[in-house]
């Protein structure tokens, strides 16, 4: 059960990189082949908001392959993210909010408000987490429940 919800979330980072990391084509084009559409072979969009990768439907596997393994290998050697940890030890969720909603503000060339009760919505940090931070944390997670279970099984 543990390790089936390890993979799902792990294949939610996965989603989540590749929409934080989105490849854009030109529309007649396919990016995988470089074919060019034609009446028996179209391009498809594929990706969300400005950003398509335009595909042949038989190219989508390989291309989405591909995608998908450049996703695992970030988030897989990604460890310049350092999760802080709360007084007792656990993965601390809150600090990573925080930082995420400043960078945010600062993006948008607008002043952080450190006040949760006076901050605008659009400052919320956790829909501005990244892909690799919430992989991080999700690490940093299993990791303190390991720890924590192995105290328990002693005690």
């Amino acid at each position: 059960m543990r390790a089936e919800a390890e993979v799902l979330a792990f294949e939610h980072c996965i989603a989540e990189w590749l929409n934080a990391n989105p490849i854009s084509s030109p529309a007649e084009r396919c990016a995988w082949c470089g074919k060019a559409e034609t009446p028996s072979a179209t391009v498809l969009p594929f990706g969300a908001g400005e950003h398509h990768a335009w595909v042949h439907a038989e190219c989508w596997p390989a291309w989405h392959q591909l995608r998908w393994a450049e996703a695992t290998a970030a988030l897989r050697t990604d460890a310049s993210i350092t999760i802080p940890l709360d007084a007792a030890g656990r993965p601390d969720l809150q600090a990573l909010v925080e930082p995420a909603g400043r960078r945010h503000a600062a993006s948008i060339v607008e002043g952080y408000d450190p006040n949760p009760f006076t901050r605008p919505p659009h400052q919320g940090g956790y829909q501005h987490i990244t892909a690799e931070e919430w992989a991080a944390w999700g690490r940093a997670k299993a990791e303190w429940q390991e720890r924590r279970r192995a105290g328990l099984a002693r005690a």
